[in-house]
Order: structure tokens, then C-alpha cells, then sequence
């Protein structure tokens, strides 16, 4: 609706506006239909997960024992990766111009303090950096309207695009998580952070987030960590480390615009991973990759919250 109504305001501009203008808004407009089509997408496909506010990564009573250590060499990036980043990064930041200063003149208008918010994540080798997001609640921490069309949208999350472009996430990774949580997580699953945070990471191919009925009186962050850390992080280090910028493209597409957004992918590594604790879908017989078989898995891509 936003690219339309601004299709149709241009016009309007015409003969008052420099020359420069005529040709530029009409350029924007146009390619605000690109992030509008998908968050349209995503929302329809309900491929963004659901996470509950109930848990506070600040309030996380944690065993410390074993705190997480900066690495001394994180897993590299493919440079094909890379330059899809900053392709699709620079390419949405354009054409989302116009819903970036919108969403900033509503913050603005509708409540004081900054425009964006600073999450502390863990990046890649367990670097930490900050991830930008709108702020949608005021100084009282209660939603405001705006936010909550950020929020509804997906539009609240648009500014992590710069940190795309910068390189604290990638378009594929697995889910970049708050530092009290990522030293709260077992041991098995540390390897993730490893590699760098994605926008998009797996899931496995059934409902399951923080939103799952507990038990009365059950420990939500202990089921966080022991049940639902082993769904999202799902792949094995072999599936990141042998993505490359076409193969990411290809898993993208399909996760947007194929019939049945799950993929396979084959791992022989059955010691250490995510991949090898939880639910794996074996076809039959496989044939011999060197001298282990080959196993696949069956995941889904999601939009991290």
C-alpha cells in the first residue's frame, strides 16, 4: 500500500520538484515493492518464529561455570556469501528508504528517546556486537502504536540490514543469541557460535518454539535450553561451512517461493552436533559417503525473532 500510495503522489511532485527528484522518487517507489512483497511473503508463510516475552535474557540465573570465551578463529565466510550480503543489504536498504524515514518520523513523533535499540548478540567466535532493531516501547516499557505496527510488520527488525552490510550477521546462520543465554547454553551445542549469526537459520520441519505449553510449575529457561536450543540449532558445522553464495541464494528462494520450504541436507558427522541429538528423517538405505554413510535431515528455514 505504502509503494503504491507513493506511485501515486508522484505525479503530483511533477513540474515543481527538480528535475533530480522527478527521477528519483519515482525509483523508490518502485522498489519499495520489493521489501513489501517480502514481509508479505513472510508473513503469509508464517516463516518468521515466535518467541515469548516472558523470557528476559538480563534475568537468566545461570550456571557460569564454564563462561563463553572469545575464539581465536572463528569459522571464515565464503567470500560468495559475503557478497550476497552486501548485495541483498545495500539493495533493501535502498529500496526501503522511504519506511525507514516513516518509521522514524512515527517513533519520533510518538514518544521520546532513540530511534533504534542496541541488543547485545553473539557474533561469530563469540565476538560480541550490538543488533539494531526499532524501538517500539516507551520510557514506561509499554508498546507504543507505532511500535506495534513495527512489530506486526516485520518492519521493527529492518534495521538489521546495517548490521548485514557490516557483517555482524549473515543472511544464513544460526540464531544470534543474547550473551547470558549463549554462556547458559551445554556444551554440545557451543559450537555454533563459532560461525557467524544469520537473519535466516533452520528449524526442524514441526511446530516448536517458546510459545509450547509448559508444565505447571516447570523452568521456562530450562526448557529453552534443553529443549528448545536443540531445535534451533538444528544443522551441523559441515551444513555452514559448505554453504556458498549460490547455494544460500538457492535455499532462500525456495524458502520464499517453493511449494514445501524444507530441504535436505546430508551430514557424516555423528559426534558433537546438534544434528546428531535430535530428530533426523532417514529415507532408506543411503549410499556410502567415504567410508561412513551419508544421513539426511530434513529442515526449514525461519526468519530469527
Amino acid at each position: 500500500m505504502i509503494a503504491l500510495l507513493s506511485l501515486a503522489l508522484t505525479p503530483l511532485g511533477q513540474g515543481y520538484l527538480p528535475q533530480w527528484c522527478d527521477t528519483l522518487l519515482p525509483s523508490i517507489a518502485l522498489g519499495m515493492s520489493g521489501p513489501a512483497a517480502l514481509l508479505t511473503v513472510i508473513h503469509i508463510r508464517g516463516l518468521r518464529e515466535r518467541r515469548s516475552e516472558g523470557l528476559r535474557p538480563e534475568t537468566l540465573m545461570a550456571d557460569r561455570s564454564e563462561p563463553l570465551t572469545e575464539a581465536e578463529s572463528p569459522a571464515p565466510l565464503r567470500l560468495g556469501r559475503r557478497a550476497l550480503d552486501v548485495i541483498v543489504s545495500v539493495s533493501l536498504l535502498w529500496m526501503s528508504i522511504l519506511i525507514l524515514v516513516a518509521a522514524t518520523a512515527g517513533i519520533r513523533m510518538t514518544s521520546s528517546g532513540p530511534v533504534l535499540v542496541r541488543r547485545p548478540r553473539v557474533g561469530a567466535g563469540g565476538r560480541l556486537f550490538h543488533l539494531y532493531d526499532f524501538r517500539t516501547q516507551d520510557s514506561t516499557g509499554n508498546r507504543t502504536r507505532v511500535g506495534t505496527l513495527l512489530q506486526e510488520t516485520g518492519l521493527e527488525a529492518l534495521p538489521r540490514l546495517w548490521n548485514l552490510l557490516r557483517g555482524d550477521v549473515t543472511l544464513l546462520g544460526p540464531p544470534a543469541e543474547h550473551p547470558a543465554v549463549a554462556e547458559a547454553y551445554p556444551e554440545k551445542y557451543r559450537w555454533v557460535f563459532a560461525c557467524r549469526p544469520g537473519i535466516v537459520g533452520p528449524l526442524w520441519n514441526e511446530p516448536f518454539g517458546l510459545e509450547a505449553d509448559l508444565p505447571a510449575g516447570s523452568d521456562a529457561w530450562r526448557h529453552y535450553l534443553d529443549i528448545v536450543v536443540p531445535h534451533r540449532v538444528t544443522a551441523n558445522r559441515d551444513f555452514y561451512d559448505g554453504l556458498s553464495g549460490l547455494s544460500t541464494g538457492r535455499l532462500m528462494a525456495r524458502m520464499l517461493f517453493s511449494s514445501n520450504s524444507f530441504t535436505t541436507y546430508f551430514t557424516t558427522d555423528h559426534q558433537g552436533t546438534a544434528a546428531s541429538d535430535a530428530k533426523s528423517f532417514d529415507t532408506g538405505p543411503n549410499p556410502p559417503h567415504g567410508h561412513r554413510l551419508a544421513h539426511p535431515h530434513q529442515l526449514c528455514l525461519t526468519v530469527w525473532q
